[in-house]
């Protein structure tokens, strides 16, 4: 995983829960893991373009969601990704992306967007209809539960940034489970429809009326 997104949901996580909750996610992780961040620094020292093991990430997420509810982890969840997306989306490339990104440009360059964040997984984006898009990952490697959860906030992000307005997002698919997950409501879905083995789809709804 790319540090760009992953450096601010730390620097937020810190901010919101406090350094010592930080601390002890860092310090559930193995050795080996833990030895490629530097407690001392801010935001363990992640650097924006460079790439992480996903096994960190993933092993802080699963440290800081330990034993809460569903609905606690949701909303930890959702404000992290929220604040960690947006910092991302600053200055000019801010400007650039909410007036020219279009959900079909979104849908077209799926793969590009993606790719800013995973060195994995293969995403095909396609329009529906209006108001109605999805999105398609396939060979992820670096598949983990709670990253591919994080994966319904970023979406639900980035369509808002675009001026999209009631945006709700769900995964109707996941390579983990026919379970039907929770979408961006944190509303279970009944319509769960399983796909081919190996991938994960996002179903994107929002006010086809127009941007706002």
């Amino acid at each position: 995983m790319k540090g760009i997104a992953f450096r601010e949901f730390v620097r937020w996580y810190e901010r919101s829960r406090g350094r010592d909750a930080l601390l002890k996610a860092w310090r559930s992780l193995p050795d080996d893991l833990r030895a490629q961040l530097d407690p001392d620094r801010d935001a363990f020292g992640l650097l924006a373009g460079s790439w992480y093991p996903i096994q960190i990430p993933a092993g802080l997420l699963e440290s800081i969601t330990w034993g809460l509810s569903p609905e606690a982890r949701v909303a930890l969840l959702r404000e992290g990704t929220h604040h960690a997306v947006k910092a991302t989306l600053t200055g000019v490339y801010r400007v650039l992306f909410e007036t020219l990104m279009t959900p079909e440009r979104h849908a077209r360059y799926a793969q590009k967007i993606w790719s800013n964040y995973y060195n994995t997984g293969h995403v095909e984006g396609r329009i529906l209809g209006p108001g109605r898009a999805e999105q398609v990952v396939r060979d992820w490697n670096g598949h983990h539960a709670l990253l591919c959860e994080l994966s319904i906030w970023s979406v639900t992000v980035f369509h808002e940034h675009m001026g999209c307005t009631n945006v709700k997002v769900s995964r109707s698919a996941c390579v983990l489970s026919a379970a039907a997950p929770r979408s961006s409501r944190g509303v279970a879905s009944r319509d769960v429809a399983p796909v081919e083995e190996g991938a994960c789809r996002f179903l994107v709804t929002w006010d086809a009326a127009g941007r706002a």
